[in-house]
């Protein structure tokens, strides 16, 4: 026991420096940039549920490995995140710069052969992250540090592929009078773990998007937005020691997204579908080697900015 809290210490303690020089890099952009009095928070709880019980096959067809066979997954998210104006660059682009940590608990249950197996309730990652935000394009870079890579519990098996991600992701974006029309990239690059001897690179996760969105007025303070995205989540082979140990795939998903806004206070509903151990992708319309995901899984946001 001693010995695997020290692990788990001296594992925590490696990825902080890597931590502190984005959370550096982050101030200083933030100090030198941007104009302080009128900085915003933002705070958001998420409370989603999440189930599997097909998969795509290497010709596209789904199939259920065993009649009882299920994924459950109940998850909850913290996020908050403070946005700056920034003046002095893109200044006829209404720039402005968030920068934010996200971080979720989940236990997922897996029953295959009639025998139910679970992760246990427990912290999956520490998600930081700086946004550049225009009227027409969005830069993202994150980085995930997973907290679920040390964890040796007999009987229990991870809910993250125990890795490290580096996110980055670019969306343009075109208002065209009541609606905006958007496109981009969404880039997960796996940093590799060790398993006892071996090195383990789970597949990069690209992940072209387009979608529209509209607001509505409801009435003075009340809108209602509604957003429709299409994403095509690819993935590559997971690596053993430099050899790929499975096929890639990919998975073609549709995202409804409602969002009521009252004020300073905002309702988010997601039609999640398909989701990884990130973020959601909606129902699934094709895939291959990938889960398949017909159905809408709940998953809600309730946020406040300040």
């Amino acid at each position: 026991m001693e010995d695997t809290v020290m692990k788990q210490i001296d594992t925590f303690c490696k990825k902080i420096p890597l931590v502190i020089v984005m959370g550096v890099v982050v101030f200083m952009l933030t100090v030198g940039t941007t104009q302080q009095g009128a900085a915003q928070w933002t705070f958001m709880f998420i409370k989603g549920n999440g189930n599997i019980t097909e998969f795509y096959d290497s010709d596209g067809n789904t199939y259920r490995p065993d009649p009882s066979f299920k994924i459950e997954f109940p998850y909850y998210v913290f996020l908050g995140q403070r946005t700056f104006p920034v003046s002095g660059f893109l200044d006829d682009w209404g720039s402005s710069l968030t920068v934010g940590m996200i971080t979720v608990f989940c236990n997922v249950r897996m029953t295959a052969n009639g025998v139910t197996e679970t992760s246990g309730f427990t912290q999956m990652w520490w998600w930081t992250y700086a946004t550049l935000g225009t009227k027409y394009l969005d830069l993202t870079l994150a980085y995930i540090m997973d907290l679920d890579d040390q964890r040796t519990i007999e009987g229990q098996f991870p809910t993250t592929n125990l890795s490290d991600e580096i996110r980055a992701m670019a969306v343009g974006k075109v208002p065209l009078g009541d609606f905006t029309l958007y496109g981009g990239i969404d880039y997960f690059y796996m940093l590799p773990h060790q398993s006892g001897p071996h090195e383990v690179k789970p597949g990069d996760l690209f992940i072209p998007l387009v979608g529209v969105s509209r607001d509505f007025s409801l009435g003075e303070n009340t809108s209602l937005g509604v957003d429709i995205s299409m994403r095509y989540r690819s993935f590559a082979a997971t690596q053993l020691d430099g050899v790929s140990q499975n096929d890639h795939g990919y998975q073609l998903g549709i995202l409804p997204t409602f969002t009521l806004s009252y004020k300073n206070y905002f309702v988010q509903w997601l039609l999640g579908g398909l989701q990884d151990e990130y973020q959601p992708y909606g129902f699934t319309l094709a895939g291959e080697n990938g889960v398949s995901h017909t159905s809408l899984d709940f998953r809600m946001h309730l946020g406040v900015s300040i």
